[in-house]
């Protein structure tokens, strides 16, 4: 039996949210955001087997367990006089 995997670009994920239970809903193909999912605690509620890979279903997610972050850019900068601050700060803890 020859299994042929999703090619990538036919691997999704498709997020959906539901403002009157204020619940998420995932269906993905994708490892990567399983594994995600997982590391925080998200169990898939249903998964479908195929001859190209699996298909996880994740429904009723909690409105406040999924949030997008703003992209950063570079280093966090600080001045001379914030570095100065933790680094007393952290000389202070050693000391004690």
């Amino acid at each position: 039996m020859i299994v042929i995997a999703y090619l990538l670009e036919e691997r999704e994920t498709h997020i959906s949210t539901c403002d009157e239970t204020k619940t998420w809903k995932i269906e993905t193909l994708q490892s990567k955001v399983v594994n995600k999912l997982k590391r925080v605690g998200i169990e898939p509620d249903r998964i479908v087997e195929n001859e190209n890979g699996n298909q996880y279903f994740y429904e009723n997610i909690p409105y406040n367990q999924i949030s997008f972050r703003a992209k950063t850019f570079g280093n966090r900068v600080m001045s001379d006089e914030h570095k100065q601050k933790l680094k007393d700060a952290r000389e202070a803890r050693l000391n004690k």
